[in-house]
This record gives C-alpha cells, sequence and structure tokens, in this order.
C-alpha cells in the first residue's frame, strides 16, 4: 500500500508540473533590429534566417532592415539598430573617429566581386584614363576596387573614381556609359555578361581576404552577451539551410533581389556557396588588414587602428562547438 500512495503522490505531483507548464506562457521572443546595406547575394544568410524563422526558434523577433551604407553606422551608434553587417573599413574608419564598435563574425571572407567592364576594354591597359564606379568612398566596393585595380598592375591615379550608390545604381551606370568599370556580384554580373560586359578579374577566386562583418556597439554587446550568442547561433543554423537547400534559398532570393531569371539566381546561388560564404563565418584581423591599408593611404587614421581589438570571435566558436 506504502508503495501505491507513493506512486499516487509521484502521479499527482507529475499531473500538477504539467498543468502548470500548460498554463506557462511561452517566453516572449526578444526584439531587435538589425541592419544590412544593399540587396546583394552575400546577405543571403541574414534574409534566409529570417524568413526560415530560425531567429524565432533562438527567441528572437529579429526586425531585418536595409539601410544605405552610408547610414549603418551612424544607426549602430545611436542605438537605433542593435546588430549590421558592415565592412571591416567602415568599422575602423568608425573606431578610429572615436567610437567603440566590435566585429562578431564575418558572413564574406574573401571579397565577393567581379570587376566588370564594357567589351571595348579588353585589357587593363585600356582602363587608363577611365571612370571606376564604387558605392562610396572608403567603403568595401572602393576598397574592392582599388584592390582589384592594383591586381591588374593600374594605379588608382590612372582613373577617377565616382560614387554613384547601390548596385543597381553601379549597373546602370556601366550599362550607361557613365562609368567603365565597378565591381559587382552575381546575378547582376550574369545579366551584365548577358548584354556584352565581362570580368577583368574574379576577387573572390583570388581569395583576397575581406569581412563583410556583423558588428555591434560594444557596450550592448557586453550587456547582451546571451542575446548575441543567440543571433549567432541563428546565423549559423540559417548558412547550414542556404548550403543544404537551395531551391528555398533561390525562392528568398527571388523575393528579395525582385528577379526572376532563373539562370541568374542559380549562379548567383552557386557563386554565394561556393566562393564566398563560409559554414562558420569566424572573424579575424587578417581579413581587415589588407582593406585598411588600402584605405589608410587616405585616412592615415587607420594606421593606427588594432585589429584584434577590433574583433570578438567568441560567439562563432560558440556556435560552432552548440552544432558539433
Amino acid at each position: 500500500m506504502a508503495v501505491k500512495a507513493g506512486q499516487m503522490r509521484n502521479a499527482v505531483v507529475l499531473a500538477g508540473l504539467l498543468a502548470w507548464c500548460a498554463a506557462s506562457p511561452a517566453p516572449v521572443p526578444v526584439k531587435l533590429v538589425a541592419s544590412y546595406g544593399a540587396a546583394d547575394v552575400v546577405y543571403a544568410s541574414l534574409w534566409v534566417t529570417a524568413k526560415a524563422g530560425i531567429f524565432a526558434q533562438h527567441g528572437l523577433d529579429v526586425d531585418v532592415q536595409y539601410q544605405a551604407s552610408s547610414i549603418q553606422i551612424p544607426s549602430l551608434i545611436s542605438g537605433d539598430v542593435k546588430l549590421a553587417l558592415v565592412g571591416c573599413s567602415e568599422v575602423a574608419a568608425s573606431n578610429a573617429a572615436g567610437s567603440d564598435l566590435v566585429i562578431l563574425a564575418n558572413i564574406a571572407p574573401v571579397l565577393p566581386y567581379l570587376f566588370m567592364v564594357p567589351a571595348d576594354v579588353k585589357s587593363p591597359a585600356d582602363l587608363r584614363g577611365k571612370v571606376v564606379g564604387v558605392s562610396r568612398f572608403g567603403d568595401t566596393t572602393d576598397v574592392a576596387a582599388r584592390m582589384a585595380l592594383a591586381r591588374l598592375g593600374i594605379k588608382p591615379a590612372d582613373v577617377s573614381f565616382v560614387q554613384v550608390g547601390s548596385a543597381s545604381n553601379r549597373a546602370a551606370a556601366l550599362l550607361g556609359g557613365v562609368i567603365q568599370g565597378g565591381v559587382l556580384s552575381p546575378p547582376i554580373t550574369y545579366s551584365l555578361q548577358q548584354r556584352g560586359f565581362h570580368p577583368l578579374v574574379d576577387l573572390a577566386k583570388l581569395r583576397i581576404p575581406a569581412s563583410l562583418a556583423l558588428t555591434g556597439r560594444r557596450d550592448w554587446v557586453e550587456a547582451n552577451r546571451d542575446l548575441v550568442q543567440r543571433y549567432v547561433d541563428a546565423l549559423v543554423d540559417g548558412i547550414a539551410r542556404i548550403k543544404h537547400d537551395k531551391p528555398y534559398t533561390l525562392g528568398i532570393l527571388r523575393d528579395q533581389l525582385k528577379l526572376d531569371d532563373a539562370g541568374a539566381l542559380s549562379a548567383a546561388y552557386d557563386y554565394n556557396v561556393a566562393e564566398i560564404l563560409p559554414t562558420y563565418p569566424h572573424a579575424n584581423a587578417e581579413q581587415c588588414r589588407l582593406s585598411l591599408e588600402t584605405l589608410a593611404t587616405t585616412d592615415p587614421r587607420l594606421k593606427t587602428i588594432d585589429l584584434t581589438k577590433l574583433i570578438d570571435d567568441e560567439f562563432v566558436v560558440a556556435a560552432a562547438k552548440h552544432r558539433h
């Protein structure tokens, strides 16, 4: 009888716990704003993580916003955006000017661009005296264009640089003859090639280190490390979804890029997965070093940046352990 009484008490306790769990509301997802800077395939990991509900699975309600590259850093500093995907050179320049941002991950550890030119530019020498378009001075496209020229044996003084804005603006400027060179990624490069344009150099295939960095304000990151860890864990899960589910990813790219060309979308996916996107988006100083050396010729403040203090890779290290 004593055994049966104990079993009954256990059953009552278990029933009470089940009833309490059923009555307890699910934790409310934590809200935060995250941003990206262009309609470009390199941001697919963020889009898929959000659209596939992976952030929600990690207890996050993430408002993913497009912001022009020129305002992402100010938005981080003001606190309007908590986490942004921006170029390492922009983060370093901001810190050199007095802010305290920290890089947490890197979704594009090599430069994700082809240097596109019209048909009449047949060799690097044909670029001399021509106009090269960048999104804005000092951003990743500016760094990439200068590196491409260096690889082609062309000095910056041999060309003129102009700011033309987004990737679609750069493509339009190429098509209109306003510029004769600029860095772009698939699917835009695929479409340009259908119209006679061609790449003089594919920077991704050269494995030139670069950084499209998940970045936050250091004081906010330190006060919210658990939250940041969940965000990075989710991003790593999103990358895995991309690599193993091309059809789903193509649907997301179609919506985000507003493009129905199946060939262009497939080319963009293949380029990003094969050449750019890492399984674990580790960040390190070497990914930033070359871009800072390139820009330090025009902004000497960048020579003083300690890259090892700019980066906190612990979240990606932990995310990798969580998946094993």
